[in-house]
């Protein structure tokens, strides 16, 4: 185990166990594994039954318990390095000499809709949905059931999640199964990989819920029994009590701290103390040190002698900053603790004094209160009430200088007289996504339902309004700060019993009186034939009390031709993922009807106006829970042909096999929902709602496209921006989004725009969904309609065709192919993995020379491959980053270039040349003289006679030689000789970074293999006993050294 385990191991460690096994094989069984991830490491290395060292076996890193594994060597060494940044509680493992004959299998994987497992400890059960990687099917509903040993815990750790959000979900609970009545402890939906679980129970169950549509991926978990350290002897002392009831006489304090403290307090805690004194006397409580995970573990404290049962309960507390000191005028007081499945922090240390009345002096504060405008700053939490006609100025800690690092702040606002509290918002400047504000609507942030706005950036946010308690929170990060936020919180009365947010419904178009509408709200199926001017006002059944469970709603709206329907809502709060809101075009809702949008929750939907005469939205509610419901109106309005804006947009659409400009005036659209039917040559432009102004939030865009027949779509996006992950377009070919028969194209967010796309048909449909916090400025895109492109005839430069990127050339002496990346010059997409073979004339050479190169970098890279000897193929060169590469020439007649771009960014890619060039032509051999030393280059051929010496280093020496490096350095003595290498220095970066050096030809070619070394230590000097020596060296994409320096000489 890690030094002081369980507690946390020290930083800047490095720490080297050798095992030995009398059997010449062992198991190693992970009974804990907790350790800050990417950064301290593990490693695992060992000699074969020669006593030759063996290449690294295994790395582990993070905090999911690794699967057993079993190793076939005799000698091992285990390394663990921490770095001088954070620590966790390390590992523990158990090492054991088994016969050869036994084996363990070391994961069972399962893909079936739902099974029953039992696990001993260190065993994994790897799980699947359905059909993964590929989607999972509609109307599923699968159950895993796990049972491990009573000294157990069984530790979750999601590697893949993607479903639809809000309808496909897994839940994941203790005990039997979800019909056991037992809490469930987590659901997870969407597209974001749920944060691991440890369960601190010998049974739990994982389900897995799909509706009727829109199936996706799905996920991919693994399950592990690892070791309840609660029931083992540990090297430290015994944790606080987690309950306690004290009486204080006056005078007296008593400590209190979270299980375990000052260690990680466990999961799914929930703990609760009381404290009673004298009647003279009151309770005094000082916090010492305070970190939990911010919002989901938190503390409560209250009056009385129990929980919420007082008539003061404080604010939750939680996160990182140390609460106030609490002084109160009670003589009972109640403290509760509680933690959830999932990520925990170090607690809290407090004491509780009893203190006669006369010892407070007057330094304590009540609640605090504001009238007019109070400045509100040094206080990080802090709780108001407000009167109606009141305000409170609210900024970030430090404003207007920039706040401090690390911050969890939490304000919370409540109105009195049933006041409606108006938060807008004055200047707001953060650090993009790493420093954030949340606000909603009640007294914690703890309903994830209620969160009504996130926000991070410079974008001042909307204002909102919500009664009666509002609450902000503010968190910062480790690393950059900005000058923060400036906030108004104004208490308005109401006028009415309405709690509407919204302003009220305004007919667009002036007619005649119009036609009002209120129907029965115990009705839910009706159908309105609407004129100009009429106005429909619906509520869900029992508004604006609770609908009931099992409806199935559906109301029509159709107006005259021509006409159009405007839908607005006032009010909507239902059940989140169960109880939903459609919209589709259309008289009647079918299979193969267009769906608008979809909604459920509390956020109140965006207004729109159809495209069509004719709209029907349904109402669907499930068996369990039931809210408010939601109320909205549809207008008839006159449909008034708005001009387009026309600007002259010249459009070069590069193909596999020509290029087409077409000039044609493009049309800005008025609305988010529209159809377009294209004629050859004709170009859309399509952009965001409100274009380059931010788009707005909770959008479910859609565009469709048709062309005529044979023809094909052109799609180029001009500009691009949404919120990372949460705001999205898709594009895809087919009638529209839910077509059955639908392809998708591109699923795209963020900074980096998508890159072009020609589609095989005459259907495309683009769709833009936006979440209902950050947004930003949006996107422009041009679709195009144009011809379908005819072969060409062969030129004599061979150009690489986007999007294939798998091809073959044969090259005669002196002629040239170029080569560039799918889509060049636009970006070169995601995902990729392509492959050029290029061939010439035996003796002949590949001469590489770079035009252009800009990929990102460390990720996405370009591997230039050569044959050296007769199985060896050989990197030349791995490129990568922005800087273009030196022109190089292959050895041999044959190269292999390959591409590998991962699922993030991408960009412009790369253009280059391949010329065939005689042998007499390629670089020749280098004399050394006596006294010569080599470029500092990477690689090299030399020559040397009895007597001569040549000094080799790596790229850069003495600075660090960088990244990506793959040298190879061949020495011949032309005169018999034998050569001698001394290593002088060495430092290159452990395990990664490797110099390998033998006798022979090359590397792998019939030669032996003298030296292979990593790390400080200076290799052992060898000479040859022929005529020929190697050296070559590797290095990866991060932390470069000062590498080495050899001399060899020929002796």
């Amino acid at each position: 185990m890690t030094p002081q385990y369980p507690a946390n191991y020290p930083n800047d460690m490095r720490c080297e166990w050798h095992v030995t096994s009398l059997t010449n094989q062992m198991k190693i069984s992970f009974l804990d594994f907790s350790v800050e991830e990417d950064f301290d490491v593990m490693n695992i290395t060992g000699e074969n039954e020669r006593g030759e060292m063996v290449n690294l076996l295994h790395e582990y890193s993070g905090h999911v318990p690794p699967p057993n594994v079993t190793i076939p060597i005799k000698n091992i060494t285990i390394v663990f390095l921490s770095d001088e940044m954070f620590t966790e509680r390390g590992f523990w493992i158990s090492l054991t000499a088994i016969s050869q004959e036994i084996t363990t299998p070391a994961m069972t994987t399962r893909q079936a809709c739902g099974s029953d497992h039992r696990l001993q400890i260190g065993d994994v059960i790897h799980l699947t949905s359905p059909n993964f990687p590929r989607k999972y099917d509609n109307d599923m509903d699968c159950l895993w059931k796990f049972t491990t040993t009573s000294r157990a815990l069984l530790h979750i750790h999601f590697t893949t999640f993607q479903t639809e959000m809000g309808y496909d979900f897994i839940e994941v609970g203790k005990g039997d199964g979800p019909d056991t009545g037992i809490k469930i402890l987590a659901q997870y939906s969407g597209y974001f990989t749920p944060t691991n679980i440890t369960i601190p129970a010998p049974n739990a169950w994982i389900s897995f819920h799909s509706d009727d549509l829109l199936p996706d991926a799905g996920f991919e978990v693994y399950i592990t029994s690892i070791l309840d350290l609660s029931t083992t002897s540990s090297p430290t002392t015994s944790s606080p009590s987690c309950d306690g009831n004290f009486f204080l006489p006056a005078g007296e304090e008593v400590d209190i701290a979270t299980p375990n403290y000052p260690d990680s307090y466990p999961s799914l805690s929930d703990c609760t103390w009381t404290f009673t004194t004298i009647d003279d006397a009151q309770l005094y409580i000082t916090f010492l040190s305070f970190n939990t995970e911010t919002i989901y573990d938190y503390v409560e404290v209250g009056d009385g002698l129990e929980p919420h049962a007082g008539e003061t309960l404080l604010p939750r507390y939680s996160g990182t900053i140390t609460p106030d000191d609490i002084f109160t005028d009670a003589s009972s007081v109640w403290i509760t603790f509680h933690s959830d499945a999932s990520m925990n922090g170090r607690g809290f240390e407090a004491t509780i004094a009893a203190i006669q009345g006369d010892d407070f002096g007057s330094g304590a504060e009540g609640q605090p209160s504001s009238g007019g405008e109070d400045p509100v700053h040094s206080a990080c939490v802090k709780s108001y009430q407000i009167q109606g006609g009141d305000s409170v100025k609210l900024t970030s800690p430090n404003y207007p200088s920039n706040y401090d690092s690390q911050l969890d702040c939490l304000w919370t606002f409540t109105a009195t007289d049933e006041a409606l509290l108006h938060v807008s918002f004055d200047s707001f400047d953060t650090e993009t996504n790493y420093d954030y504000l949340e606000a909603g609507e009640g007294i914690e942030p703890l309903d994830a339902y209620k969160v009504i706005d996130h926000h991070s950036g410079r974008y001042i946010p909307v204002d909102f309004s919500a009664s009666p308690s509002v609450w902000i929170r503010f968190h910062s990060d480790a690393t950059i700060t900005s000058r923060g936020f400036e906030a108004t919180i104004s208490a308005i009365p109401e006028s009415g019993p309405t709690t509407t947010t919204k302003e009220p419904v305004q007919t667009l178009i002036p007619g005649p009186l119009p036609l009002q509408v209120t129907p029965d709200p115990s009705r839910c199926h009706r159908d309105y034939s609407l004129s100009i001017g009429d106005v429909v006002h619906v509520t869900s059944p029992g508004y604006p009390g609770s609908y009931d469970n099992n409806l199935e709603c559906l109301w029509t709206f159709s107006t005259n031709r021509g006409s159009r329907l405007e839908v607005r809502f006032l009010n909507f709060n239902t059940e989140f993922g169960r109880d939903y809101l459609e919209t589709g075009e259309g008289t009647e809702k079918t299979v193969e009807s267009v769906l608008l949008r979809r909604q459920s929750g509390h956020i109140v939907p965006n207004d729109f106006t159809t495209q069509t005469p004719s709209v029907w939205i349904s109402f669907h509610s499930d068996q369990s829970a039931s809210n408010a419901g939601f109320e909205f109106t549809v207008t008839a309005i006159e449909h008034i042909e708005e001009i387009p804006t026309t600007s002259t947009v010249s459009t070069t659409v590069t193909t596999t096999k020509q290029i087409t400009t077409t000039t044609r005036a493009t049309t800005t659209p008025v609305s988010c929902i529209k159809s377009y039917k294209m004629e050859i040559g004709e170009t859309i432009l399509v952009t965001s709602p409100n274009y380059p102004m931010n788009y707005g939030n909770q959008l479910a865009c859609v565009w469709t496209f048709s062309t005529v027949g044979g023809a094909q779509l052109a799609i180029r996006f001009l500009s691009f921006q949404t919120e990372q992950s949460y705001d999205y377009v898709e594009l895809g070919e087919g009638l529209n989004p839910l077509d059955l028969s639908r392809t998708i194209l591109r699923h795209q967010s963020g900074t980096v725009a998508p890159p072009d796309v020609i589609t095989t048909s005459p259907n495309a449909w683009i769709t833009f969904t936006s979440d209902a916090s950050i947004n930003s400025f949006g996107f422009e895109v041009n679709v195009t309609s144009v011809q379908p492109f005819e072969a060409v005839e062969k030129a004599p430069i061979v150009t690489t065709p986007p999007p294939e990127c798998t091809s073959e050339f044969y090259i005669a002496v002196g002629d040239v192919v170029f080569i560039r990346s799918p889509y060049y010059p636009g970006n070169y997409g995601n995902n990729l993995d392509c492959r050029w073979t290029l061939t010439t004339v035996g003796g002949a050479k590949l001469r590489f020379k770079f035009i252009t190169f800009n990929t990102e970098y460390g990720k996405d890279y370009l591997n230039v491959e050569e044959t050296l000897g007769r199985w060896n193929i050989k990197i030349l060169n791995r490129l990568s980053g922005v800087e273009v590469p030196d022109e190089f020439t292959t050895r041999t007649a044959t190269a292999w270039v390959t591409f590998h771009s991962d699922g993030s960014t991408s960009d412009t890619g790369f253009e280059f040349e391949v010329t065939a060039i005689a042998p007499e032509d390629a670089r020749p051999t280098t004399t050394i003289s006596p006294t010569h030393t080599t470029p500092r280059r990477c690689g090299g051929d030399y020559s040397l006679q009895r007597g001569d010496s040549v000094i080799v280093t790596s790229p850069n020496y003495p600075d660090n030689y960088g990244d990506l490096h793959d040298c190879l350095w061949t020495l011949t003595a032309t005169d018999g000789a034998n050569l001698e290498i001394n290593f002088d220095t060495f430092h290159t970066e452990q395990f990664y970074d490797l110099l390998e050096a033998g006798e022979g030809a090359a590397p792998y070619d019939g030669t032996t293999t003298l030296s292979r070394q990593s790390g400080e230590i200076v290799p052992n000097d060898f000479t040859t006993i022929s005529s020929r020596a190697w050296i070559s060296f590797n290095s990866d994409i991060s932390n470069s050294k000062t590498g080495f320096h050899i001399t060899v000489t020929a002796v």
